[in-house]
């Protein structure tokens, strides 16, 4: 093999490989294959399998097995704008002009049988602001399976811990549950605005770009009906600023001992305010209906409030112990009070 790259988009490759490999002897590899156009970049964990072409001249066709974290530490390292990938052999596997550690390439796990039952079309970036619009609240608990995934249904992303939920309106038809872990390695593959394809059977799905292909199995689990838990009328609804809003957050949050900090939304005021203990914020904005004060989380509102970057927002409070809804077009936000109280 002698193929010659672009050292930006091979490291970005081999960066993106590494979030899907697995452990062990052969998994913590990456296979380099000859392509037409340049090199094929594959990388699997035996439930995750990645592919990704990168453009660059082929001198010599060839595959070869190589030590991924190794790959990418030589790749950081190299300050030329092209990279060579050399072999003789296979085994024997140079980067620029520095040996690698490698293995045999037919080790390597076979490319598995992509699904075909459904395709559908969609803009990459409604995919990928979608995927990080929901999985702020899927579950990071182990025992609760069916919870640590994105799950599509009725024409909507889902993912809740318990405690929060997010939907996100979707034009994508079926229903699937994509892992937690395969959400990173996706939102990589998604970085321009393209239309891709997403396909899906009753057990695994792809993505499929114009330079990537992604595939994993589906999470295991049934994932429980929602709908009933998301509210639709409050009793107060505080339309703001969302970049303000995670200031003032953050402000009141500050110094407090993350495990146990609670922040608190006061709109008996005008303006209302967040506040906790001697600190206090205002936030401009404009309340509707009731007074109340709602005690809550402030990571809750942190996560949410980071991916939707600059846009404004309305959070619908209600008496009692009723979720928050926090909204914007297309995209719904509950989260769980600590303490919920009508003003005095």
């Amino acid at each position: 093999m002698n193929i010659g790259v672009e050292r930006k988009e091979f490291l970005r490759a081999l960066r993106i490989a590494a979030k899907v490999a697995g452990r062990g002897h052969i998994l913590s590899k990456v296979k380099l294959t000859d392509i037409p156009t340049g090199v094929s970049i594959e990388a699997t964990d035996c439930s995750m399998w990645f592919d990704r072409q990168v453009r660059g001249r082929v001198y010599e066709g060839g595959s070869v097995l190589v030590d991924l974290k190794s790959a990418i530490k030589v790749v950081r390292a190299l300050t030329s704008k092209t990279v060579t990938i050399w072999s003789g052999d296979g085994n024997d596997v140079l980067i620029g002009d520095i040996r690698v550690e490698s293995a045999d390439p037919a080790e390597f796990p076979s490319r598995p049988e992509f699904p075909t039952t459904h395709l559908q079309y969609i803009d990459s970036y409604v995919l990928k602001q979608g995927l990080e619009w929901t999985a702020i609240a899927a579950s990071r608990d182990v025992s609760r399976a069916a919870l640590q995934c994105v799950h599509l249904r009725n024409g909507h992303l889902i993912a809740s811990d318990g405690k929060r939920l997010a939907e996100y309106a979707i034009d994508l038809e079926g229903e699937w549950s994509l892992p937690l872990g395969a959400v990173a390695p996706i939102i990589s593959v998604l970085d321009t605005s393209v239309m891709i394809t997403v396909e899906h059977d009753a057990y695994t799905m792809m993505v499929r770009t114009p330079d990537s292909v992604f595939y994993t199995r589906q999470a295991e689990g049934i994932f429980p009906d929602y709908e009933s838990l998301i509210p639709t009328k409050f009793d107060c609804e505080w339309h703001m600023h969302g970049p303000e809003l995670r200031s003032a957050v953050q402000a009141v949050a500050a110094g407090q001992d993350k495990k146990q900090a609670q922040i608190t939304i006061d709109t008996t005021c005008c303006p209302a305010t967040m506040r906790h203990g001697a600190i206090s914020v205002v936030v401009n904005g404009r309340a509707e209906g009731a007074g109340l004060q709602v005690t809550f989380k402030p990571s809750f509102l942190e996560d949410v409030l980071k991916v939707l970057k600059k846009r404004d927002a309305t959070i619908g409070l209600q008496t009692g112990k009723g979720a928050a809804v926090l909204s914007v077009i297309g995209y719904r936000y509950a989260f769980m009070p600590i303490v919920q109280t009508n003003a005095k």
